[in-house]
């Protein structure tokens, strides 16, 4: 009898230590996942929204500000393409929202904008094989959006964004399609505009 209990004994306490490695292991691969996922989490939050959506239809390739007077950039260039497989996108429809340091504004197309008050933008060509400007209508199709901030004279929405953007400045565009679809993106001007008259933001 005691040699049975005694083989009962190692027999349980041999499952009680397998039943505990397995609880530790799953702890440890609980532990694991729930640290994944506040990672991921955090990494969604750092983007602050500032990713084109899945259905976007816009890419913005390009951001560039000129016109730099008195440490001021009095002009501010975004080159845009369609994302691959997109269909045709007319600026004439596009809404560009712009929340910069001196308020919010809703741009549009300077031929969509007729008759209204506030900024427009006005689109340049880059690259166009098929002259369908202002609607980008193929992969290898860029237009550039000129913004206006009070720099130049010969584009139009001088002084409606009430001053250029200064040295630190921060600004969070959205391009909206015709069809409701987002793109955003985020400007930043250097810190320092000295001796500079065209800068990456």
């Amino acid at each position: 009898m005691r040699a049975g209990q005694s083989d009962r004994g190692r027999i349980g306490l041999g499952t009680l230590v397998v039943f505990l490695s397995m609880v530790l292991v799953a702890s440890i691969a609980a532990g694991v996942l729930l640290n994944t996922t506040g990672l991921l989490q955090s990494g969604a939050a750092a983007d602050d929204g500032e990713r084109p959506s899945a259905a976007a239809r816009l890419l913005v390739v390009g951001e560039t500000g000129e016109h730099v007077r008195d440490g001021t950039v009095g002009v501010v260039n975004l080159t845009v393409a369609t994302t691959p497989d997109a269909d045709p996108v007319d600026l004439r429809q596009t809404t560009l929202t712009w929340v910069g340091p001196t308020g919010a504004y809703d741009v549009r197309h300077e031929d969509a904008a007729a008759g209204r008050d506030g900024p427009t933008f006005h689109a340049t060509p880059l690259s166009d094989p098929d002259d369908s400007a202002p609607v980008l209508d193929g992969a290898d199709d860029r237009m550039v959006l000129t913004l206006d901030l009070g720099g130049r004279d010969d584009v139009a929405a001088v002084g409606e964004f009430a001053h250029g953007l200064r040295a630190g400045d921060t600004v969070k565009v959205v391009l909206t399609t015709g069809d409701g679809r987002t793109t955003p993106t985020r400007l930043a001007v250097p810190q320092s505009l000295a001796n500079r008259n065209t800068v990456v933001l």
